[in-house]
């Protein structure tokens, strides 16, 4: 799953622009998805879902992106992502995957080592077969939890998204999932339901 990335917040569309795209849709998906409301966002409370037949793991986690620092709430343990021991990276790996389930949309335009490339043609969407564009996102540094991976996002027109594909480590073969139950909270909007292998959603996310 998602890994830890460092932050740049323009370096997606310079790389969009050194490789010849428009960056107009990198640019849409950020506006729709609340980007200026999440830099002035102190904290993030959300409860993440992972579920097959019912069953499965849920975490509660309270984030201050401007100060990096996380809350576990399950386990009462609060830490400094900029300074962790081995414990809180345990903690940690498992707050990263969760987070990026909830706003990787924002990282297009926040992480470091990554490359972008927009199709120009529509793409049928893997589960529901709806024509959209596809943004592919490979993460090509060697660093963070899970190195490598990449996403292929399918994008409607006004920038939300609908589906993606994960590659783990950049693998041909990816696992889909749907992108659904949207709603705008504290400003930024959240997709709350993702179908596919496993179910993953979201419950109690507040923004403050």
């Amino acid at each position: 799953m998602p890994i830890v990335r460092n932050i740049s917040s323009t370096l997606a569309l310079l790389l969009m622009a050194a490789a010849g795209h428009s960056a107009t849709l990198v640019d849409t998906v950020l506006a729709k998805y609340g980007m200026d409301a999440f830099k002035n966002a102190k904290e993030i409370r959300f409860t993440f879902h992972a579920k097959v037949a019912g069953m499965g793991p849920s975490h509660t986690w309270s984030w201050k992106p401007k100060a990096d620092s996380v809350t576990s709430v399950d386990k009462g343990i609060s830490y400094s992502r900029k300074s962790m021991n081995e414990k809180e990276k345990k903690i940690d790996k498992g707050f990263v995957n969760d987070m990026y389930w909830l706003t990787f949309p924002l990282h297009l335009g926040m992480d470091k080592g990554i490359e972008i490339k927009i199709d120009s043609a529509l793409t049928p969407s893997p589960k529901k077969k709806e024509p959209l564009r596809r943004i592919a996102v490979a993460y090509v540094q060697e660093a963070g939890y899970t190195p490598n991976d990449a996403y292929e996002l399918f994008v409607a027109p006004d920038g939300l998204i609908k589906e993606w594909v994960y590659h783990r480590k950049g693998s041909k073969r990816g696992a889909a999932w749907t992108w659904e139950d949207n709603a705008v909270i504290g400003g930024i909007l959240f997709s709350r339901e993702h179908k596919g292998i496993v179910r993953i959603h979201f419950t109690d996310i507040q923004v403050r």
